[in-house]
C-alpha cells in the first residue's frame, strides 16, 4: 500500500514537472503571441546599455540570463535601487523632451519599448524617438525595438525602417 502510495506521488510530481516545462514560454514567443525579437537581439549582437519598457522586463531575465542585463522590471518594489529609477522613469515620460534627457541620462543605445496602437494622434514615437538620433529596427505586434545612432550603425543599415512611423495612420 505504501509503496504504491510513493509511485503514484512520484508520478504525480513528474507529471506536474513536465507540464511546467511544457509551459515554460520559448524565447521566439511573447505575451501569447509571436515575438522574434528577443533572439534579433541576440542574433544582431546589439550594443547596449538597453531600456526595456517595465511589463517587458521579467521575459528580459528569462530571455537573455543577465546578458544583456535588464534595464526595469516587476521586482521594482522589492529592489531598493529601482525606487531612484522608477522616479526618473516617471518623470522622464512627462514629455518628450524629459523622455530623450532620461534616455540620455542612463546612456541607452537601444530601447525595445511596447507597440502603441496606430491613432489619428502624431506619432508618439516620432517624439521619443526623433530619426535623426533614434533607428526603428524591429517591430510587431507587441514591440519596437529603437536603436541610437552611432554605436549600432551596422544594424541599423541593414534594418531600419527610414519612411515609416508604425503607431500612425496617417
Amino acid at each position: 500500500q505504501r509503496r504504491l502510495e510513493r509511485m503514484a506521488i512520484v508520478g504525480f510530481g513528474l507529471v506536474l514537472t513536465a507540464l511546467v516545462f511544457a509551459r515554460r514560454p520559448r524565447p521566439d514567443r511573447y505575451d501569447g503571441g509571436p515575438s522574434k525579437v528577443f533572439p534579433f537581439i541576440l542574433a544582431e549582437n546589439i550594443a547596449g546599455p538597453f531600456y526595456n519598457d517595465y511589463g517587458l522586463g521579467g521575459y528580459w531575465i528569462w530571455a537573455f540570463n543577465g546578458h544583456p542585463p535588464v534595464f526595469i522590471d516587476g521586482r521594482y518594489p522589492a529592489v531598493q535601487g529601482y525606487k531612484p529609477l522608477m522616479r526618473d522613469l516617471i518623470q522622464g515620460q512627462k514629455s518628450a523632451a524629459d523622455w530623450r534627457l532620461f534616455l540620455h541620462r542612463y546612456a541607452i543605445e537601444a530601447a525595445l519599448v511596447k507597440y502603441r496602437d496606430p491613432g489619428p494622434l502624431p506619432s508618439m514615437f516620432k517624439a521619443m524617438f526623433p530619426r535623426d538620433q533614434w533607428a526603428l529596427v524591429y517591430w510587431d505586434d507587441g514591440n519596437a525595438l529603437f536603436l541610437r545612432r552611432g554605436k549600432n550603425d551596422r544594424v541599423v543599415a541593414k534594418y531600419e525602417f527610414s519612411q515609416i512611423w508604425p503607431d500612425i495612420t496617417l
